[in-house]
């Protein structure tokens, strides 16, 4: 069982996985979290188009703690990021999945019609201090 952090650093990207233009990446291993993790930033597209971001809790005591995790695409021009998606408060022991693919049928804070940059981020941010236990995984592909 893992301990509850206060801050934790995410490893370098964990099974990433390529098929072609699509490809896989655990940003988040599975662990007790008081706090969001730090994921490596900024994370490069190689072909793909479109992106899943899966966030599967497992564990949330009395559903007193909530994650919110938001993509973003990369502006080089203004050397900025710029909001794609961003999920609603989760508390839920269920998986979430934000999906950003051009032509998609839009739905708030879970679907976006729009494509993924070059360079781009996921983030997480914690409503509180309270432990929960989730994972984080992406998908980018091109169909």
């Amino acid at each position: 069982m893992a301990t509850p952090a206060t801050s934790v650093d995410v490893p370098i990207i964990k099974h990433l996985t390529y098929v072609g233009y699509n490809w896989n990446a655990v940003l988040v291993p599975s662990a007790a979290y008081t706090a969001a993790p730090t994921i490596p930033q900024p994370l490069n597209n190689f072909g793909g188009t479109g992106i899943l971001v899966h966030t599967d809790i497992t564990l949330n005591a009395g559903s007193a703690a909530n994650v919110t995790v938001s993509i973003y695409n990369y502006d080089r021009a203004s050397d900025k990021y710029f909001l794609l998606l961003a999920s609603t408060a989760l508390t839920a022991v269920a998986t979430n999945t934000l999906t950003v693919y051009p032509g998609a049928t839009p739905s708030a804070n879970s679907v976006a019609n729009n494509v993924l940059t070059k360079q781009f981020k996921v983030d997480v941010v914690h409503g509180n201090s309270n432990p929960i236990t989730y994972t984080i995984g992406i998908s980018v592909f091109r169909f």
